[in-house]
């Protein structure tokens, strides 16, 4: 059991880091962009993206159409 708790925060971890690299290129980019670049579910990067806004690493800017991500700190 704890194997696959470990490979599942590792998994968290990279896909964190990928969804910051992606955002860090373009901060305009979608959640529908950001799920076909990482090979993830829409669901599943608007989870990640409320975790990192709790955890004070992302704020948005803006309306939901029009407006982008600030990276506040790296992960």
């Amino acid at each position: 059991m704890e194997k696959t708790v470990e490979k599942t925060v590792e998994k968290t971890a990279k896909t964190v880091e990928k969804i910051l690299k992606f955002i860090s290129e373009n901060n305009r980019i979608t959640i529908s962009e950001l799920a076909d670049s990482i090979w993830i579910t829409n669901k599943g990067v608007e989870y990640q993206l409320t975790q990192l806004k709790r955890a004070g690493f992302l704020h948005r800017v803006g309306p939901d159409k029009g407006g982008y991500r600030v990276i506040l700190k790296d992960a």
